[in-house]
């Protein structure tokens, strides 16, 4: 049974992708039955590349990457978040 911290976080994962435009795009495992791994969540805005990749309650990452500045084979970020959801859910909202 979900809790209601864990509902409440993912009525903000809709709002990303209801109100903000974001888009999800799900990675699932290499076996049998390819359960869901992990979740990813990105926004192109202008020269910004904006990225939620969530395991879990408890795991998750955010970036703003820049999308014409590579290095070592991976877009320069100019910011990053990481921890709990909830945690880098509040963090991208200071980022807005």
């Amino acid at each position: 049974m979900l809790t209601l911290d864990q509902l409440a976080q993912i009525g903000r994962l809709q709002h990303l992708c209801e109100v903000l435009g974001w888009r999800v795009q799900l990675k699932r495992s290499a076996t049998p039955p390819h359960d869901v791994e992990e979740l990813v969540y990105f926004a192109e805005n202008g020269l910004w590349l904006d990225v939620l990749r969530v395991r879990s309650d408890t795991d998750a990452q955010a970036a703003r990457l820049i999308r014409q500045s590579v290095v070592d084979n991976r877009p320069c970020a100019v910011w990053e978040a990481e921890g709990t959801l909830e945690v880098v859910l509040d963090r991208l909202v200071e980022l807005r």
